[in-house]
């Protein structure tokens, strides 16, 4: 690294944030694992989701054509 790389790196801000919290959903080897934080906000919307996508009555229907760019969806999971 040159001098000024150095110098950028050391003015960045740091965040008051030194510690997250992370639920390891999947171990695919050392060093590469699937997980997300592990907070209230996150465990109530993840929850929320499940609720839905399990839900007998939901409004979800198969998508119509090929998916846009930045389109959020849901897929059934399997091994």
């Amino acid at each position: 690294a040159n001098v000024k790389e150095c110098h950028l790196v050391s003015s960045i801000i740091k965040p008051d944030i030194t510690i997250i919290l992370i639920s390891v959903t999947e171990v695919i080897e050392c060093g590469h694992f699937w997980g997300h934080c592990d907070d209230d906000r996150t465990r109530s919307a993840l929850t929320q989701i499940q609720t839905s996508l399990n839900n007998p009555r939901s409004l979800l229907m198969p998508l119509p054509g090929n998916l846009q760019q930045g389109t959020l969806v849901a897929a059934p999971y399997r091994d």
